[in-house]
């Protein structure tokens, strides 16, 4: 059945490809973002997430489905609550594995965090995105005409991530032979970027899951594994290094587990696939065009 969905955001990574999955199964989309969107057969509109007239505004249309893709902190949150309760269906937003604590996620399952119940007061020492997030999704949840799912993802990777988060310290290896890696088998969980869209589109437009799902591909990685990876790929003896130079600093010096169980998920059937299925082969991506340099 054909949907009008409205995207918050999405004009980049993986926003840009549930962009295309919904185009492509035939629903009406509208992304609404700061940042212009070239694509024909999208409606676009122009707003700043922070301006609560304009979202106000854009959410009187009336849609069956809003994925949120920058709700970043209770402020536009609370936004969110009024201007769209009662005005959508089903209200998606992409949220982070980080609300089970940035100290440690160690494979948490959903109930380690309830939006319900959450009193900011329970962790207060914990650092602004962690809070933010939490806040943001005990708003929403809390709010009794808004039927709200939180998404909660992981460190999402793919040859269209804009921050380089990866690609840059898998360059500087191959460049100098070295790779920040800290503690170097500290579990990880991580999703793709095309997979983390697959989830949000299956969780929008077919599922009925109801409150937080955490959405990680199937299979932790340790940055001991992911070195291993790039050295047999470049053919090149990679070395992990800890305290390592600003040039070398990257997302596997972990000091932390950063892991969350996908089971509940998985239970469902979302479109979860095993993590090395597409890692390996965008390990390679990165090494070839390293090595292309």
């Amino acid at each position: 059945m054909k949907k009008s969905i409205l995207i918050l955001g999405g004009t980049k990574f993986f926003g840009r490809h549930l962009t295309k999955m919904l185009v492509d199964a035939g629903h009406d989309v509208t992304v609404a973002s700061r940042r212009p969107y070239e694509d024909l057969n999208v409606f676009y509109k122009q707003i700043d997430r922070q301006d609560a007239i304009a979202v106000k505004k854009i959410a009187s249309n009336g849609w069956d489905v809003v994925f949120d893709q920058i709700c970043m902190n209770g402020s536009d949150a609370h936004i969110a609550v009024e201007a769209f309760s009662s005005n959508c269906r089903k209200y998606v937003v992409s949220s982070s594995i980080a609300v089970y604590g940035r100290q440690s996620c160690q494979y948490s399952s959903e109930g380690k965090f309830n939006p319900i119940t959450y009193n900011q007061s329970d962790i207060p020492t914990e650092d602004t995105y962690t809070l933010g997030k939490r806040e943001a999704e005990s708003i929403l949840c809390q709010a009794q005409d808004l039927s709200c799912i939180a998404v909660r993802f992981p460190i999402v990777l793919g040859t269209d991530d804009y921050t380089e988060r990866l690609e840059a310290p898998i360059r500087a290896a191959i460049r100098t032979g070295k790779i920040d890696c800290g503690s170097a088998d500290l579990p990880l969980s991580v999703i793709s970027s095309k997979e983390a869209a697959a989830v949000l589109n299956w969780v929008g437009c077919t599922s009925t899951v109801t409150g937080s799902l955490n959405a990680t591909s199937i299979g932790l990685v340790r940055p001991s594994d992911i070195v291993r990876e790039v050295s047999r790929l470049s053919k090149r003896d990679i070395r992990p290094v800890e305290n390592a130079t600003p040039e070398l600093k990257s997302i596997l010096n972990l000091s932390r587990d950063m892991s969350a169980d996908p089971s509940r998920a998985v239970k469902l059937g979302a479109p979860l696939t095993e993590t090395w299925s597409w890692l390996s082969p965008l390990l390679n991506f990165y090494v070839q065009s390293a090595l292309a340099e």
